[in-house]
């Protein structure tokens, strides 16, 4: 992702402009999982999701958008929980991205811990915080998200099937100004990114997870169209 990054950039691309695009499609889902007047939850951290998180209320005027900064090193929990309890319809989670490489402290954990636990729809933005955007195993506490969606491309990450149930519904924004990049691994990618489905399940969110990832990197796949249930087989 760095170097897809570095690419766009080169070509004459800007940051700030990648940012207002990605709250462009953050705004649009977010219109899909609420309603007009509806209250949402921006929560922000000092990095480029707390950017693409920010960026999505320029986007939302016709909701009632609070976004709440929490900033390293010890963020504040009562903000947060008094947030929650006025129940907004809808979370977006971008306290952390792709860059977080490190187990979280205890603040942050009793801050996702307290937005799981308020039983809100989330919205994560390109990973849901807390989650190795590379191996898909938490760094102590990861926030479960209904929707991810994520920027220009797939984390392997998002693929482990231990990561499913905080992923949620995975969507993906390739129209927010990177530059485009060949995929020189053909359809051998499958085999490295995900892993072998085990049951009944597991094979549905299997088949929904290549069927996305085809959609972005395949064009025959474009037309098909699978929703992720996480309730599936409860």
């Amino acid at each position: 992702m760095r170097e897809w990054e570095t690419a766009t950039w080169a070509t004459g691309q800007t940051e700030a402009e990648v940012i207002r695009q990605v709250g462009k499609r953050m705004a649009r889902l977010a219109h899909q999982l609420t309603r007009a007047q509806d209250a949402i939850l921006i929560l922000a951290g000092q990095g480029h999701n707390g950017d693409d998180a920010r960026a999505a209320k320029d986007f939302l005027a016709d909701r009632k958008v609070k976004i709440l900064d929490l900033l390293p090193p010890e963020p504040a929990l009562p903000p947060v929980e008094l947030a929650l309890r006025e129940k907004p319809a809808l979370i977006i989670d971008g306290l952390f991205g792709i860059g977080l490489n490190r187990p979280l402290t205890e603040p942050w954990c009793k801050i996702i811990a307290a937005v799981n636990a308020a039983d809100i729809p989330v919205l994560a933005v390109d990973v849901p915080s807390g989650l190795d955007a590379d191996t898909g195993d938490s760094f102590g506490a990861t926030i479960e998200a209904d929707v991810t969606l994520t920027i220009g491309a797939p984390k392997t990450g998002l693929l482990a099937m231990a990561a499913w149930p905080l992923v949620g519904r995975l969507e993906m924004a390739e129209d927010v100004g990177l530059t485009g990049m060949a995929l020189k691994l053909g359809p051998y990618f499958l085999w490295f990114i995900f892993p072998i489905p085990i049951g009944v399940r597991d094979i549905f969110e299997f088949v929904t997870r290549l069927v996305q990832v085809g959609k972005r990197f395949w064009p025959s796949f474009h037309g098909a169209r699978l929703t992720a249930a996480r309730s599936f087989g409860d």
